[in-house]
């Protein structure tokens, strides 16, 4: 029998998880049928199982959609640098939620409150913390107060939409100065 901790190591991917929910029914009609668990509560964990699985793809493609209206109001600079949004070096962006609503309804035909966008940072944090990094963390921006900020890692983010950095964004390969010979 496998430990907790070693079923935290696998990342259950998506054409997989039909395959648990059919395992989890088989199960639960095993334990049925051996007087172990009632029908009634054998149905309402595959249903409360079922929906659960539905929120949860929801919710992941939220998080696409706004990390790729992030991604389009950052590069259009429809969120301004210092005022919504500070970078860091590490390819990094502290997003102040409680001022990029407006400019991201904007930017984007999405129109989220406050609210909606801290609960889908919230929940990409928990399921996607290599994307964002911190939803609750602070950073000084342009007015010099520390304000609450979601950190986004701007690299992560391009591979879990599915799309590549804009060239400005790459670091270029050192040029190689001189003549190259061939042998």
């Amino acid at each position: 029998m496998q430990r907790l901790e070693d079923l935290d190591a696998f990342v259950v991917a998506r054409s997989d998880r039909g395959a648990l929910l059919t395992d989890f029914r088989l199960l639960t009609a095993r334990l049925v049928q051996a007087g172990m668990m009632s029908n009634a509560n054998a149905n309402r964990l595959v249903r409360n199982l079922a929906r659960a699985a539905k929120e949860a793809d929801a919710a992941r493609a939220a998080i696409a959609e706004l990390l790729s209206d992030l991604i389009v109001a950052i590069e259009t600079r429809a969120l301004e640098d210092g005022r919504h949004s500070v970078r860091d070096a590490e390819g990094r962006v502290a997003l102040h939620l409680a001022s990029i609503a407006a400019p991201l309804a904007a930017s984007s035909n999405r129109g989220r409150t406050v609210r909606e966008l801290r609960q889908l940072l919230r929940f990409a944090a928990v399921h996607f913390g290599d994307v964002v990094v911190a939803n609750s963390s602070r950073a000084f921006f342009a007015d010099q107060r520390r304000q609450r900020a979601a950190v986004v890692d701007l690299a992560k983010a391009y591979a879990f939409i599915g799309s590549r950095q804009p060239m400005s964004q790459v670091v270029a390969a050192p040029r190689i100065s001189g003549s190259v010979r061939s042998h």
